[in-house]
């Protein structure tokens, strides 16, 4: 098969398909719910949605004290607002080739790969295998979200991108401190301590950009 004859695949090949998955979680968690107690699973994905609905909640006021509204249509110029679909189409390609990005795809593999295997052992440790499973996906996303907006020189497509690189921190900090807690069983796994030096490392970037974001916002 020929690549470029079925573009279509790669467009879906990353952050529509690790939006999907995380989906398909959510709608799988909800089918096995019980009405009579809150499992471990619900108890993460409800850690997780508060968050997002949190940082939702706490952006759009941002917005509002800035006197920025999100919901204003405009053609892409100078210091107009451009939709989500605009902005994957004018940096959707440089942005998956980003280090940071590939990185954080990379990482994200590797973490689903190691958490999928050991939550299915179903042992005491469960929870945080599911914790780590859960947010993996949510790390790339929020990276290629704050990649895309930080290319707009405009103060949303700034605030978007700096609320989108702290959320991918907080999710970063919520897998490590999980994988802290599986290595304090299982000291001697390369894989834990492979991954957690990894996403040691990814904070640390993830941090000086939104660090730098902070900087650019002050001349817009």
């Amino acid at each position: 098969m020929n690549p470029a004859d079925f573009p279509w695949i790669f467009r879906r090949d990353d952050i529509d398909l690790l939006e999907d998955e995380i989906d398909d979680l959510y709608a799988q968690v909800a089918a096995e719910a019980s009405t009579d107690f809150v499992s471990l699973e619900e108890e993460v994905l409800r850690e997780q949605r508060e968050t997002e609905e949190q940082s939702e909640a706490e952006l759009s006021l941002k917005l509002h004290l800035r006197g920025i509204s999100p919901l204003v249509p405009a053609p892409p110029a100078e210091g107009s607002f451009a939709s989500e679909q605009m902005l994957t189409d004018r940096y959707g390609d440089r942005v998956r080739a980003h280090p940071m990005y590939q990185y954080a795809r990379l990482w994200a593999r590797r973490l689903r790969e190691v958490a999928k295997s050991g939550y299915a052992a179903q042992g005491v440790l469960r929870k945080d295998f599911f914790r780590v499973y859960a947010n993996a996906n949510l790390v790339p996303i929020k990276v290629f979200t704050a990649l895309c907006e930080g290319g707009e020189e405009d103060q949303l497509g700034l605030e978007v991108a700096l609320e989108a690189f702290e959320m991918a921190t907080v999710y970063v900090a919520r897998i490590q401190e999980s994988l802290a807690c599986l290595r304090m069983q299982a000291p001697f796994d390369e894989r834990l301590e492979r991954l957690m030096d990894e996403g040691g490392r990814l904070g640390a970037i993830l941090r000086e950009h939104a660090e730098d974001l902070k900087r650019r916002k002050r001349f817009v």
